[in-house]
């Protein structure tokens, strides 16, 4: 069932059966609450089977050709607790910045679609992206990409992994996994896992996503906690 509303509170929720929730979530403020049972694999341009990247987004009439060259432009992010809105972006300027603040100014989006929008309407310089997230929106309104271009990718880290309770037995996480292997041997479902970008799926492995854990200590480390 999709659900609106407080999604932090559904995430910690007891009753919840599986959902999906961001890396940096699952590994911060969700881990006492959530286990991964399984990570997708995406087929979109920045994904490389179960990992992921965020496109780093710029004004296409910019004429920077990396990210040094964004040193004092507006930078926009989704939310603080995203990885690939948020950490990913951290950690690519944190070894450029040396504990100072880099950018001119930060714009809070509240979501990707709207750092996209934040690009193409000319209140931000730069933003990175969910590499899925730009991938749905260049299909399905590639108009609202007008104006914009992919400077790059950050490096990848594992994508957005499903999620159950922090309880759940071992029998509900099998069942949880064979049914998502259903799903994607299911010839009738092709045409939907197409518009998702879904290419298959891999059970989690012990200690995946720590890479994510690793980028935001070291940026915090390097004197550069939050994006600024």
């Amino acid at each position: 069932m999709l659900r609106e509303g407080d999604l932090i509170g559904q995430w910690q929720s007891p009753s919840l059966l599986i959902s999906q929730t961001c890396g940096y979530l699952a590994t911060h403020e969700l881990r006492s609450h959530v286990t991964p049972v399984a990570v997708p694999h995406c087929a979109a341009p920045g994904c490389d089977g179960p990992n992921y990247a965020s496109a780093i987004l710029v004004p296409a009439d910019h004429p920077g050709l990396d990210l040094a060259d964004f040193r004092g432009s507006r930078a926009a992010y989704s939310r603080a607790y995203s990885h690939a809105g948020y950490n990913a972006f951290r950690s690519i300027v944190a070894p450029l910045a040396d504990g100072q603040a880099f950018f001119a100014s930060v714009l809070a989006s509240d979501s990707h679609v709207a750092s996209i929008a934040a690009i193409a309407s000319g209140r931000a310089d730069i933003a990175t992206v969910d590499c899925v997230v730009h991938a749905f929106v260049a299909r399905w309104q590639p108009a609202m990409l007008t104006g914009t271009r992919i400077l790059g990718y950050t490096p990848t880290a594992p994508a957005p992994p499903y999620v159950a309770p922090i309880n759940a037995d071992a029998v509900t996480i099998r069942r949880l996994q064979t049914a998502l292997t259903a799903a994607m041997a299911d010839d009738t479902l092709a045409e939907c896992r197409d518009a998702l970008f879904l290419a298959g799926f891999s059970a989690p492995i012990a200690g995946q996503y720590d890479v994510i854990l690793d980028r935001a200590a070291t940026a915090i480390a390097s004197g550069y906690p939050v994006l600024r």
